[in-house]
């Protein structure tokens, strides 16, 4: 009999227990979370955050690959103006056409447009 009174006492006092949790603003907020989950707008966010997610990676891609074609071209560039520059000064040095062209890299024409 003893036995049975301390179970009833024991039950009694985890039903106190959980309700006493049950209150705190914490459990309150959880049940309202988990009461108004609604599967169709859970979706709709985790696909609009995806693509954000990849707009902003595009966007990344997109201003390193602008980047590394704005660095190539620029050496290229600036390698043919040397080509132009050295061509120019071996024209005043009076070098033959056929030394500037081996030299500079340029062809016979492209050499001939510096001397005017």
């Amino acid at each position: 009999m003893f036995y049975l009174e301390k179970r009833k006492e024991r039950i009694a006092s985890n039903t106190r227990f959980n309700l006493d949790i049950a209150d705190k603003p914490q459990m309150q907020v959880k049940r309202m979370l988990i009461a108004e989950y609604d599967y169709d707008t859970d979706i709709a966010v985790q696909r609009a955050e995806a693509g954000r997610i990849a707009f902003a990676q595009g966007i990344s891609q997109g201003i390193e690959q602008g980047i590394t074609q704005g660095i190539s071209q620029g050496i290229t560039q600036g390698s043919r103006q040397k080509a132009f520059e050295t061509a120019k000064i071996m024209l005043t040095m009076g070098y033959p056409l056929g030394d500037i062209c081996k030299i500079a890299g340029l062809s016979p024409a492209e050499v001939e447009t510096l001397k005017k």
